[in-house]
């Protein structure tokens, strides 16, 4: 019968590695009388072939996880290219931007008083002030609706692509990151309209 220590010298192996294969079963479980070194040898040879041949478990582990890797960085850059194409826009990316125009609004509303109060501080006649006032309210939502909001959430949402394109790029997990971050670097520029503050 041989030992750890023999098997081990025998195949090339630390005793460790030995005990190892023992645990997997690619080795036969220490007894009296069992296997010689032919029996070892040929098992270790078995469990060789089938990791080259990729059916033993750890190969299938390796697989497994590597296919998982490249499910997740396809996800990740079908996202990227999706909010590039600004088809996809994040709620980070609505929030900032409805956000910065509700601030606009607020702001603008509440300039209506002051801005009326002299107009119709003369003014007796009801239907006057309230013509005054709807003009001035009319003024404000106009200058509101002409904010494009689609177009300033298109913005933000490429410049979050570029921010991850760029993030990506400089990881190393994404190949083509620095293609994206100037495509989206150009479609940033090309946007007349200013961007609302966050």
């Amino acid at each position: 019968m041989a030992t750890d220590a023999e098997v081990a010298a025998h195949l090339d192996l630390s005793d460790r590695t030995v005990r190892e294969l023992r645990k997997r079963g690619v080795f036969p479980p220490l007894r009296r009388g069992s296997a010689n070194l032919d029996a070892y040898r040929l098992a270790y040879i078995r469990h060789l072939r089938e990791q080259a041949a990729g059916r033993s478990a750890d190969a299938s582990d390796v697989t497994a996880a590597r296919v998982r890797l490249l499910t997740a960085t396809a996800r990740q850059r079908e996202a990227i290219v999706g909010r590039l194409e600004a088809r996809l826009i994040t709620s980070d990316d609505m929030e900032r931007v409805v956000g910065g125009m509700l601030s606009a609004a607020r702001t603008r509303l509440l300039a209506i008083p002051s801005a009326a109060a002299p107009l119709v501080a003369t003014v007796t006649d009801a239907r006057e002030v309230q013509a005054v006032l709807t003009d001035h309210i009319h003024d404000a939502l106009s200058e509101l609706a002409e904010a494009e909001v689609v177009a300033a959430v298109k913005r933000q949402a490429v410049a979050s692509a570029d921010r991850e394109a760029e993030k990506l790029g400089a990881g190393g997990a994404f190949d083509d990151g620095a293609a994206l971050s100037g495509h989206t670097a150009v479609a940033g520029r090309q946007a007349q309209a200013p961007q609302p503050s966050a």
